[in-house]
């Protein structure tokens, strides 16, 4: 299948406004990322993560100090 047409998609996470409202002008997608907040792994040796896009700063703070990491 080959996609004739071009148009923005834009993701959409938690509704905080801190970089401004989310507007789909002619025609853009929007996908809602709220629901992808898994953590999928924490490497503390390289103090790194790998995380879904709805997983925030808090999110993470909060699992890091449970597991002794924060």
């Amino acid at each position: 299948m080959q996609i004739k047409e071009k148009f923005p998609v834009i993701p959409f996470g938690r509704e905080t406004s801190l970089e401004g409202q989310v507007h789909a002008l002619k025609g853009d997608i929007i996908i809602n990322s709220l629901y992808m907040n898994k953590i999928k792994e924490v490497n503390l040796e390289d103090m790194d993560c790998k995380v879904q896009p709805g997983v925030t700063r808090e999110d993470l703070n909060l699992f890091l100090g449970i597991q002794g990491f924060f």
